[in-house]
């Protein structure tokens, strides 16, 4: 019995590469919202103040420098009529070696630096978002999803009016401690003079002994330009 034969259409082998820039491939790679009640009031950062960084790049980019290569092949299902195998062609495109990611060299931290950071003039020290239970909790978790993305949070402090005597002073305030000073360095540098609900953040280190004491009053220096 004769078999058919399959005759291999042409095709332009960059179709053959995955494209997730257009909308679908944007819509793939955003991350999941957050099933919390936001208000959204930590505008995106300056353009000069992000971090534009080369491994963000699709790994499946490929150079245009390196030219296609055919080669054929021959497949025992596709025949002739009279049994004769059909060839088939493909092309592939040699990817360069990937290069061994170099060491980022640590950190030049500042003098004084700790692992926490104060960040003033936030909000409002007779602030609704301070007296009201559930505004309150909106705020602390607006707070910590975008101190997360500079480092591991440790712990939030928004000191609040009438709870504690001793953190009254702080009121207006927001401390916010990491696990490691590249995190609070990160963090005082991407934070400070950022807008927040129409109000400029001024960030600050702030000192390690005093915060674990419960001393939410040291005076930072709130009239620093970045």
């Amino acid at each position: 019995m004769a078999r058919a034969s399959m005759v291999l259409p042409s095709f332009d082998p960059k179709s053959l590469i995955p494209k997730l820039t257009g909308p679908a491939g944007a819509e793939q790679n955003r991350p999941k919202p957050s099933s919390r009640r936001r208000s959204e009031r930590f505008p995106p950062p300056p353009p000069h103040r992000m971090d534009n960084y080369p491994r963000n790049n699709p790994p499946w980019t490929y150079d245009d420098s390196q030219p296609w290569i055919p080669f054929f092949y021959q497949s025992p299902y596709d025949a002739r009529a009279d049994g004769t195998p059909v060839p088939g062609i493909m092309y592939y495109r040699p990817h360069p070696p990937r290069q061994p990611e170099q060491s980022r060299p640590a950190p030049v931290l500042e003098d004084g630096a700790t692992k926490v950071v104060c960040l003033a003039q936030m909000i409002s020290a007779d602030a609704e978002d301070l007296r009201d239970d559930e505004l309150y909790e909106d705020l602390v978790d607006e707070v910590e999803d975008e101190a997360w993305k500079f480092g591991h949070l440790m712990s939030v402090v928004i000191p609040r009016p009438g709870h504690a005597p001793a953190a009254a002073a702080g009121v207006g305030r927001v401390f916010l401690e990491y696990a490691d000073l590249e995190g609070s360095d990160r963090c005082k540098t991407k934070l400070h003079w950022r807008w927040f609900g129409g109000r400029r953040i001024v960030a600050a280190f702030y000192p390690k002994d005093k915060f674990a004491g419960g001393d939410y009053d040291v005076p930072v220096d709130e009239n620093s330009a970045p």
